[in-house]
């Protein structure tokens, strides 16, 4: 009898045993991330680093991890600049904290560790979670809105900082580029001046600084300094027929492609105007004395006449140039738009006409645009009077924004897509109830992508507030595609079409992801098969719900971030 409780009580202590040498503790846990940490601001997490250092219990310190897909074969442009900020944000930590215990940072890669991306019901990237010391169980850790706030390590800075009132001061790796070329070019002329030292008459050759000075104000004058400000693409290029353009049709605006056209532009008038004066000055200066007559010059290869000619030829054609490229620049008045029209005469000739657009419907907008009825099936009643959108960076509105109007965002390098903060209608929504925005963006091209922003109460007057897209009553679906590879922006054509019913929409929460990484993921295109946006109004469960727009608007937008 006693041998039986003796085995029994082994088999306890074993088994007990066995459970505590399974669980890591407290202490163990943060040795393990604080060797880490003196290795590589970064921790690369697997499935047991995940369960244990994360998920598990007990844990005093807070994790910040990206989930992330760096590998070539996934498509994910924005992946890498992101990880590359949050590693300069983790190194800035690990120089400023490093005995510090309240914070780690890690990753979690797609190809690396696909079955924690399902653990957390993921399929898109980049994703930053915060893991705080109290998360326990299933509960969803915080989340930082990267499409609000952006993907820059100072914004994760300020992300961590409300969160665990760490202060981190981003150190960024200088860069040298900059002064190793100035001094390569310091020592370049250095060099030609030792190599030229017994011969310094070069530097009192007025050809020389002539043209030095010229090319100075070529630079001015074509706006490379303004591009160096703002910091323009090289070209853009039109996401429906894909064809680049080296030239920027707003007067508010250029590409850097375009100084250089400018630049060269103007060069070829100076010539012009030198072909046309110094043979002439050569030729009055030859009838004196032979002793005083200049040495041979560029300009006297051909005879002057001539010279004249070719000069007057290059004036007349780089001149005539320069003012058709700023006339097609310049912008029509208010109320007007520039169209595309032809000649009766001419109808092969394309000429562009300033037309009056005060009297056009949002229906005529959406018409002229080959939308109605391929795409959009349903035409709004009225045409919203304004539109505002919000910068992520500083949560600051926009000037309004009307029908038709040419947004230009690539200063802000936190845009990605234009939020929609407000809108203006020209009457107060009639009969109360609820207002869902939705934001149809490349609705005739592909990729595409839907944004929707519903259930918002319906205001008493003409001005409706729409709630951030960080809100709960936020959802969006991207479909699968890419954009031009190299492209450094990308225009985007915005829709927006305003909807009310009595009722609030009845949304699964699944609808909020898109299909990044698997296509068959619930969104909201629910019912539709295949990538035609139409199907959204005409098949789709939430499309069925909407029903007919109340008001609408289409405008342009360009930025720096590709969607």
């Amino acid at each position: 009898m006693w041998e039986r409780y003796i085995v029994a009580l082994f088999v306890l202590v074993h088994v007990f045993h066995g459970v505590d040498g399974d669980t890591i503790s407290l202490d163990e846990k943060v040795r393990t991330l604080q060797d880490w940490l003196h290795k590589k601001p970064l921790m690369n997490l697997n499935m047991e680093r995940w369960r244990n250092l994360v998920r598990s219990q007990p844990r005093n310190y807070s994790m910040f991890v990206m989930f992330t897909a760096l590998s070539p074969g996934v498509n994910c442009p924005i992946c890498k600049p992101a990880y590359d900020e949050f590693h300069i944000l983790a190194n800035s930590f690990r120089y400023a904290y490093p005995e510090l215990k309240q914070a780690y940072f890690a990753i979690v890669d797609y190809e690396e560790a696909p079955n924690i991306f399902q653990q957390m019901n993921l399929n898109t990237a980049p994703v930053l979670y915060h893991f705080g010391p109290k998360l326990t169980g299933k509960k969803k850790p915080e989340q930082m809105d990267f499409q609000r706030h952006g993907i820059d390590a100072d914004a994760m800075g300020r992300f961590i900082a409300e969160h665990t009132e760490i202060q981190i001061r981003v150190l960024r790796p200088p860069n040298y580029a900059a002064p190793v070329v100035v001094l390569l070019l310091v020592m370049l002329i250095l060099g030609l001046l030792y190599m030229k030292r017994n011969n310094l008459e070069f530097l009192y050759n007025r050809t020389s600084w002539g043209c030095v000075c010229l090319c100075i104000v070529f630079v001015f004058m074509s706006g490379q300094m303004w591009n160096h400000i703002r910091g323009p693409p090289f070209v853009m290029t039109n996401p429906n027929t894909r064809e680049t353009s080296f030239i920027h049709g707003s007067t508010q605006f250029q590409l850097i492609s375009e100084t250089y056209i400018v630049a060269v532009l103007y060069a070829a008038v100076t010539l012009g105007f030198i072909l046309m004066n110094d043979p002439l000055d050569v030729k009055s200066k030859s009838e004196g004395d032979a002793k005083s007559r200049p040495k041979e010059k560029p300009t006297q290869i051909l005879p002057p006449n001539v010279m004249v000619f070719i000069g007057l030829g290059l004036v007349a054609v780089f001149f005539s140039l320069l003012l058709s490229i700023f006339r097609s620049k310049s912008q029509c008045p208010e109320g007007f738009t520039c169209r595309d029209g032809t000649l009766t005469d001419a109808p092969d000739q394309i000429v562009h006409v300033c037309c009056s657009t005060l009297n056009m419907s949002i229906g005529d907008w959406l018409t002229e645009a080959g939308l109605t009825p391929s795409q959009i099936p349903y035409i709004p009643l009225v045409k919203l009077t304004a539109i505002y959108i919000v910068d992520p960076s500083t949560n600051a509105s926009s000037p309004p924004i009307h029908v038709g109007d040419e947004v230009i965002a690539l200063s802000y390098p936190n845009y990605v897509t234009a939020s929609i903060a407000a809108l203006t209608f020209p009457v107060p929504p009639v009969g109360g109830g609820f207002l869902h925005v939705l934001t149809l963006i490349d609705a005739g091209a592909y990729p595409f992508a839907i944004l929707l922003t519903a259930n918002v109460l319906a205001p008493a007057s003409v001005n409706c507030v729409v709630s951030s897209q960080n809100a709960p009553n936020f959802y969006y679906y991207l479909s699968n595609g890419t954009v031009p590879a190299g492209s450094l922006s990308y225009r985007h054509q915005y829709v927006i079409l305003v909807f009310s019913t009595p009722n609030q929409l009845q949304i699964s929460s699944s609808a909020s992801f898109g299909n990044s990484f698997t296509p068959s993921q619930s969104s909201l295109m629910d019912g539709c098969s295949g990538n035609d946006i139409s199907c959204f109004f005409t098949t789709s469960t939430i499309g069925s719900q909407l029903g007919s727009p109340l008001a609408g608007s289409l405008l342009y937008a360009s930025f720096s971030i590709k969607l």
